[in-house]
């Protein structure tokens, strides 16, 4: 079957994929067995790979439990100093984990007390993984609050106590916070969405043996947006190729130009052959001093023109359009021109009273590029705030075309269902004036070269993600467009 690394299970999905295995002749004693083996692994390595430390490992009622055991007795074969605790008792194992809990070559621990946790070299927090359903309390938040009070590093298993695997949300106000996360088979969506993203640290993905034809009868529709995705669709210079092998763009301008000024930079960046701006005339100069490259045109363009214009193949909208009376009437009119086209901000408010009238002239070769608010305007019905993949996946459904949500978690679904999560290079240096215009240009410009709205969209931002990552604290969105070389240069090696 094609590469499915990129898949991201909810919780129930998870539990399908270890039912799965079990039917097709695993035992469950055994995909425990290796699932806490993984988990000792990457904790000896945590641990400088040397023996004698103090691991601390804290083992909740279910599996998580049973991963933490077999992780306890690897690290004591290893020669470590191994302390055990249950907060919720030693009494209640069952299945496999009272298995591998038997097995354990010391005696387990109930209640720790703080001093275990500064005596540590390392915590292991096995406590409730992906499954959690209800707030950390009690003995659970309290090991939680000193594992951050003490400064010692914490392995978590699957996703850190006090998450939802699923949705990335703190079920409770305390969690735990790790510096690495061992998970199994597929990440889980919750590894690509804030807040549990921020806690989860490095996430190591262990194999430990379910087979990947178990994700045909699972069929997950969300996947993390890595390169592998869409990189060959991105179109390389070659020697007999020339600027018209890579698509003309043109990009209207509204009433702040420097969005538009934002966009064109980005999309030239981007590769695409020849970018035309239309503009008001007094605005040419503004935009030959930032480029002398543009092809600029008188900004009243009637569709036909845009239909008809050099053989163009791909437009952008909407960005810094402003308040103008005729901007509903301009998105319609490029619409009709049937082109890969990019819609951001005001062009995606004008229609807050009437979704239905802008849903009925988009089409699959479009990409919508709304933040929250103007998601929120568009989509009354639809709640950004509540399961944000489920939101942004109905939103595309409606529009009949590609949407991506704006946001630390970026969200990108096709009118078919399938969700692309994030990437890598989340930036929070892209919380700047202008930074989404780059986005759109960036957009614009692969559109331009051929790729479809969902692959567009998704190495869109991928790449803008990377670009603000590298930059760092101080960019300014005038920084974006100019890093995209060296993006580039890195996606070669990705």
């Amino acid at each position: 079957m094609a590469n499915t690394q990129q898949l991201l299970l909810t919780t129930d999905e998870m539990y399908q994929a270890d039912r799965l295995a079990i039917e097709n002749g695993q035992t469950g004693f055994v995909l425990m067995e290796r699932a806490g083996r993984a988990v000792a692994e990457v904790a000896g390595g945590m641990l400088g790979d040397r023996s004698g430390r103090s691991v601390l490992i804290l083992a909740g009622p279910g599996k998580n439990g049973g991963d933490g055991f077999v992780a306890a007795r690897a690290l004591f074969e290893k020669g470590h100093h191994v302390l055990v605790c249950c907060p919720f008792g030693t009494d209640g194992y069952q299945g496999e984990s009272l298995k591998h809990f038997r097995l354990l070559p010391f005696k387990a621990r109930g209640t720790p007390v703080f001093e275990d946790f500064l005596d540590a070299d390392l915590i292991v927090d096995a406590l409730f993984g992906a499954g959690l359903s209800r707030p950390l309390e009690g003995m659970a938040a309290h090991c939680a609050l000193w594992a951050k009070e003490s400064g010692t590093g914490v392995l978590s298993v699957d996703v850190p106590s006090g998450y939802d695997g699923s949705s990335g949300k703190k079920v409770g106000d305390i969690v735990f916070s790790a510096e690495k996360t061992v998970t199994f088979f597929r990440k889980r969506r919750a590894h690509c969405l804030y807040p549990a993203k921020a806690d989860c640290g490095e996430i190591i993905c262990a194999d430990i043996g379910i087979d990947d034809a178990v994700l045909e009868r699972i069929a997950p529709d969300v996947e993390e947006n890595v390169p592998a995705l869409w990189k060959e669709d991105i179109p390389q210079r070659q020697w007999n190729t020339h600027k018209y092998h890579f698509g003309q763009a043109l990009i209207a301008c509204g009433e702040m130009p420097g969005a538009t000024v934002l966009a064109s930079r980005a999309c030239q960046r981007t590769g695409a052959g020849l970018v035309r701006v239309l503009c008001n005339p007094e605005l040419k100069s503004l935009f030959l001093q930032n480029s002398a490259s543009l092809v600029l045109h008188d900004q009243k363009a009637e569709a036909a023109e845009i239909s008809g214009m050099a053989k163009l193949s791909a437009l952008m909208i909407g960005q810094g359009g402003g308040t103008h009376p005729d901007l509903k009437q301009d998105v319609l009119g490029f619409l009709e021109a049937q082109l890969p086209t990019v819609l951001d901000a005001d062009g995606l408010s004008v229609f807050r009273d009437a979704p239905d009238e802008l849903f009925a002239k988009l089409h699959r070769n479009c990409v919508l590029t709304p933040h929250e608010g103007e998601f929120s305007r568009l989509f009354p019905g639809l709640d950004p705030e509540g399961d944000r993949i489920e939101a942004v996946r109905q939103a595309a459904r409606q529009a009949g075309a590609v949407v991506l949500l704006k946001g630390a978690s970026t969200i990108i679904a096709d009118p078919d269902g399938m969700v692309r999560l994030s990437s890598p290079f989340a930036s929070f240096h892209l919380a700047t004036a202008g930074s989404g215009d780059v986005l759109g240009g960036i957009i614009c410009g692969l559109l331009a070269q051929g790729l479809t709205a969902f692959q567009a969209a998704s190495a869109g931002a991928w790449l803008h993600s990377c670009a603000g990552y590298h930059l760092g604290q101080g960019l300014i969105a005038d920084d974006l467009p100019e890093a995209l070389p060296a993006v580039f240069e890195q996606l070669r090696s990705v």
